[in-house]
C-alpha cells in the first residue's frame, strides 16, 4: 500500500500541471494528463485504466466530503476537482480553489 504523501494536493497539481498540456478526465491522451493526472505526475504515481486508487492512497484527502461550489454539488473532493477539470477550468485555476477549501 502507497503511503500519502507530504505535499498537499494544490501543489501537486501546481507542479504537475508544468509537465503536461490539460486533457478531460474521460478522454486520456498520451502526454497529456487532466488535474488529478497532474497531481500524479508530481507525485510520481501512476493512475491505471479504470481506477484512481492509487491516487487515493497518495492523496486520502480526495475522499473527503467538501460544499456545493458554483454549478457542482457537494460531494467527495476527487468528483469536485474531475468536475471542475471537465468543466473547462484550467489546471491552476483548480489548484486555487483546492487551496482555498485548505487541500
Amino acid at each position: 500500500m502507497l503511503q500519502p504523501v507530504e505535499v498537499k494536493l494544490s501543489h501537486a497539481i501546481r507542479e504537475g500541471a508544468k509537465l503536461k498540456p490539460q486533457s478531460p478526465w474521460e478522454k486520456k491522451h498520451v502526454g497529456s494528463s487532466c488535474a488529478l493526472g497532474a497531481a500524479a505526475d508530481h507525485v510520481g504515481v501512476t493512475i491505471e485504466d479504470g481506477g484512481d486508487h492509487r491516487l487515493l492512497e497518495a492523496f486520502p484527502e480526495l475522499r473527503n466530503q467538501v460544499s456545493a461550489y458554483e454549478e457542482f454539488p457537494a460531494g467527495d473532493l476527487r468528483i469536485l476537482v474531475c468536475s471542475l477539470n471537465n468543466g473547462g477550468r484550467t489546471r491552476e485555476q483548480i489548484a486555487d480553489i483546492v487551496e482555498r477549501l485548505g487541500y
